[in-house]
């Protein structure tokens, strides 16, 4: 048909409808079935969208659909699922989404789509996940509540017994995190609480501080936080804990404290000098533990008298020198700066630690010797601990020794701090809670995060099941197994060993398949003869591999490779007795250290670094997508115009379709400022791709291609210790020094 735009306008059209017929004309759609000034151009699109992927449309071409109906429907076609249950234009496009999404699931929620869209949502995930929240539905739980409940049964955390509607979801989760702590929940399990004072005594239990010293739920979290904060630095919180201090508060006299322990136990009249112009002046240090005194002028007769009476007025009654006092009145001179009393200083308390039962770092990566040469054999791999094995020990943090001031005050001793208790799964702590003991024997882990100021912050420690196999072959068939392997011996060919955690092969692998969701270790080596692979999330480490496709979420290391394609998210090591690198492809987006790469022969071999391509890429989409995104924006504001032309704002506020319009923009606007953040990372982290670079301790051979941001350079001669890397948009090379 013949496209005239003016005629459009003229007819009523807009721009916006007139760039979505325009747009199905030039693809040779079909455009009558939406050129209907009734549709907005956005359900246009909808529909546009559907023909174009060969759709019958009719099912949703209809103005009583909004756009996002329509487009729910139209996922529901292509994916070929029966749409029937939930094209009808009363379910809103939410539950729409809610009921699609639990058909590609398998999952029929038709049934219940008289619930708003969030609790849909949550009975979807509980059904997927396979937990039960049906009751909780029906005894009126909103859908933050009901996320909150799910997660938890997901995780099997017992968290019915503390339920009460009273809770906002958030609160739940508070309680859900005890109990996976393994604190005493019942201290904050009150309605009365709100969410964020919940957590402060949830953070104080953990890190094991006496938070009944905060627990009044008349402190505002904020006041919680500061006592907390207080206790845990092992401070005399009385000093700043009154409620008649706001937060802001405790904050300067913790922080005040922090520094100056005996403030607490003087007031700032007592730590002024004495400024008088008296003959004898006696001023006490900023701990108020040491008092000097000056004289001037005053007759021998009268000085022991005259100091003792300044003593009086000062409140001095500690640790007083009458000694020094008898001499300086024999002596009848001037003094300055005299000790004349001496308290002391508090002893801080010890700070608590863990005492560990097993090895809590374990390198699990080859040893490199002195000589230079890799040991791949005697690798520590597992850390083993047995079923009711003690695990650690906390010993608790003592009270300090209190000072004295030289007025008679008691200066508080700081309490040693509290380490953070231990979380994570295959153990329990006993009624002591002091003592941790494994609940099954297997492969323990630990971790530890420190904060800013370099303190641990929290501990996570593991214990999972570990399966012992002697060896894998035809006659054993595939080994899956959802902790960490060990396979003594052999991994024949046509075989595989699958495993959610760590691999460790203690013999020689063949033909086979190795996947694994932790780390791998081969310490005879691997021949796949190109028909084997090895893929982790963590590491890769083999005394060599050849003929082995290998893919690592970590880095890669062998005595040597020969003929291998290797993919390594971060660097590849051939640092060993030979440290070759020989043939076939690697690529490490971080970089490649080697001792020789190719060989006197030439093979051929290829050298990726970096992955600036990738990020590119990545870079290119997310521009594609702020652009659709910023063009949807358009055509939203625009018909969010053209609805208020039409009627007046009273109608417009009423309108679920003027509604539903404003709320798009609004989170369209949030999706461009996601994707600008996105774009900033991408970015940041293309600046790091100059850095990357392949180190040769001895000899880059001849025939060896490098790419680095898909520019080439192939060697063309032999070079030793040399770096390769990329500047100028070409590569170069330079020589070790």
């Amino acid at each position: 048909m013949d496209f005239e735009k003016e005629k459009l306008l003229n007819e009523g059209y807009t721009l916006d409808q007139i760039t979505e017929i325009e747009a199905g004309i030039k693809q040779g759609l079909d455009v009558s079935v939406y050129m209907d000034q009734n549709f907005f151009a956005l359900q246009m699109r909808q529909i546009r969208f559907g023909l174009e992927a060969g759709l019958d449309v009719t099912g949703y071409a209809d103005e009583r659909y909004d756009w996002f109906q329509m487009e729910e429907i139209r996922k529901g076609l292509l994916t070929k699922l029966p749409t029937e249950q939930y094209a009808d234009p009363d379910i809103p496009y939410d539950k729409m989404k809610q009921i699609r999404l639990g058909l590609c699931a398998n999952i029929e929620l038709a049934q219940f789509k008289h619930l708003d869209a969030g609790i849909l949502k949550e009975l979807r995930l509980a059904l997927e996940h396979n937990v039960k929240i049906v009751s909780y539905i029906y005894e009126g739980y909103d859908e933050e509540q009901l996320a909150a409940i799910r997660e938890a049964l997901e995780k099997n955390i017992l968290i019915e017994p503390y339920l009460d509607i009273r809770f906002r979801g958030i609160a739940i989760r508070e309680i859900s995190l005890g109990l996976e702590h393994d604190v005493d929940v019942t201290c904050y399990v009150n309605p009365r609480y709100y969410w964020q004072q919940m957590r402060e005594i949830r953070l104080g239990l953990e890190h094991q501080v006496d938070v009944s010293k905060y627990t009044n739920r008349f402190y505002t979290f904020e006041q919680m936080r500061e006592i907390r904060l207080g206790l845990e630095d092992g401070l005399d919180v009385s000093y700043f804990s009154s409620l008649m201090n706001t937060a802001s508060d405790m904050r300067r006299k913790r922080l005040a404290l922090l520094e100056h322990p005996s403030l607490a136990a003087c007031t700032e009249t007592e730590k002024t000098d004495d400024m008088s112009q008296d003959a004898i002046k006696i001023y006490l240090d900023e701990e108020m533990t040491k008092a000097y005194v000056d004289v001037r002028g005053v007759p021998s007769s009268r000085l022991r008298i005259e100091m003792l009476r300044a003593i009086r007025r000062k409140g001095i009654s500690v640790g007083v020198r009458y000694d020094t006092i008898d001499k300086m009145a024999e002596s009848g001179c001037d003094f300055s700066h005299v000790l004349i009393a001496c308290g002391e200083l508090p002893k801080d308390g010890t700070d608590g630690y863990y005492e560990y039962f097993f090895r809590t770092h374990v390198p699990r990566t080859p040893r490199q010797e002195a000589d230079g040469s890799v040991d791949y054999l005697n690798v520590d791999w597992f850390e083993m601990v047995e079923e009711g094995q003690k695990l650690a020990v906390y010993h608790p943090a003592t009270e300090g020794k209190s000072g004295i001031t030289v007025t008679g005050q008691a200066i508080p001793a700081r309490r040693g701090k509290e380490q953070c208790i231990l979380t994570g799964k295959g153990f329990h702590r006993l009624d002591d809670h002091l003592t941790y003991v494994s609940d099954l024997q297997g492969v323990i882990t630990y971790e530890d995060k420190k904060n800013d100021a370099g303190e641990i912050s929290a501990i996570r420690i593991e214990v999972t099941n570990l399966l012992v196999v002697e060896e894998v072959t035809l006659a054993t068939g595939n080994l899956h197994f959802e902790g960490n392997v060990h396979v003594k011996g052999n991994v024949g060919s046509g075989v595989g060993v699958f495993a959610r955690g760590d691999v460790l092969i203690g013999g020689f692998v063949e033909s086979a398949m190795i996947q694994a969701g932790g780390n791998v270790m081969i310490k005879q080596g691997m021949n796949a003869v190109g028909e084997g692979s090895v893929k982790a999330l963590g590491n890769v480490s083999g005394l060599f591999f050849e003929s082995v496709h290998i893919e690592a979420g970590g880095n890669i290391y062998a005595d040597y490779f020969m003929g291998c394609n290797l993919y390594a998210e971060k660097k590849i090591f051939a640092l060993g007795n030979k440290g070759w690198l020989v043939g076939g492809s690697a690529t490490a987006y971080e970089g490649v250290l080697a001792k020789q790469i190719g060989n006197r022969a030439g093979i051929s071999t290829l050298v990726i670094l970096g992955n600036g391509h990738q990020i590119r890429k990545e870079l290119e989409n997310i521009t594609e997508q702020a652009a659709n995104a910023q063009s949807e924006l358009v055509t939203l504001i625009r018909a969010k115009s053209d609805f208020a032309q039409k009627f007046s704002l009273q109608i417009c506020n009423a309108s679920p379709m003027y509604i539903k319009i404003s709320n798009a923009i609004y989170t369209i606007e949030q999706e461009l400022n996601t994707l600008a953040l996105q774009k900033s990372m991408l970015e940041e982290k293309l600046q790091k791709e100059n850095t990357v670079s392949a180190n040769i301790d001895e000899v880059l051979h001849e025939n060896v291609t490098f790419e680095i941001d898909r520019v080439r350079w192939k060697t063309s001669k032999a070079y030793a210790n040399v770096r390769v890397k990329k500047m100028d948009e070409t590569i170069q090379l330079f020589h070790n020094l």
